[in-house]
């Protein structure tokens, strides 16, 4: 048995063992006994060498696994090392990036109204483009692997995601129109269902 400090010393046996992969359970202590006494599988994530695993109460089967991807290389690399882990060749996977929509400048003039509008459109565009192309490279370890990929990109305005495609930007500084078929997405939706039809 080891003492001291639990992440302190989970850290060191990681260290000295060497591990390439910590589980931790989550208790789960709340608001206010986190801030107070610091969470243990919080401290052991940001501050390991190799990669963590927080296991939630109540854990079952996986039988879906959601691998987040921002088109970094850390990012992939996550997702080839899930694709490294022996998985159950019915689960599914989801690779889903969240593309943030660039802010409509406040004070453009109204003669310019066209153009900038364009403009984001054309930059939300190429976003969405090169992030469809990181899920696509992404997925690629798990072809034959898993019963189903799926790939999803969602669109960030304001604290709302959207499916994408790419947004028209209204006349409305900051506002956007999605097409006629839009669907309003919160981070909650998004956990909560699995498969998010695309509009």
């Amino acid at each position: 048995m080891l003492e001291g400090d639990a992440r302190e010393t989970i850290l060191r046996a990681a260290e000295e063992w060497p591990a390439d992969l910590i589980v931790l359970g989550a208790r789960g202590l709340g608001a206010m006994a986190g801030f107070l006494l610091g969470s243990v599988s919080l401290g052991v994530a940001r501050h390991a060498r190799c990669s963590v695993l927080v296991v939630k109460p109540g854990a079952g089967v996986i039988r879906r696994i959601l691998i987040a991807i921002d088109g970094s290389e850390h990012a992939a690399a996550a997702a080839a090392f899930v694709a490294k882990l022996r998985l159950d060749p019915t689960m599914a996977v989801q690779l889903a990036g969240v593309v943030q929509s660039p802010p409509y400048p406040a004070t453009t003039p109204a003669f310019a109204t066209g153009m900038v509008r364009d403009a984001l459109a054309q930059i939300l565009k190429e976003r969405t483009a090169a992030l469809e192309q990181a899920l696509a490279k992404a997925a690629s370890p798990f072809a034959g692997l898993v019963k189903k990929v799926e790939r999803q990109v969602f669109v960030e305005s304001g604290g709302v995601l959207q499916v994408a495609p790419a947004p028209r930007f209204s006349e409305t500084p900051g506002a956007i129109q999605w097409p006629p078929s839009d669907r309003t997405w919160t981070a909650d939706d998004i956990l909560a269902g699995w498969s998010t039809p695309r509009p």
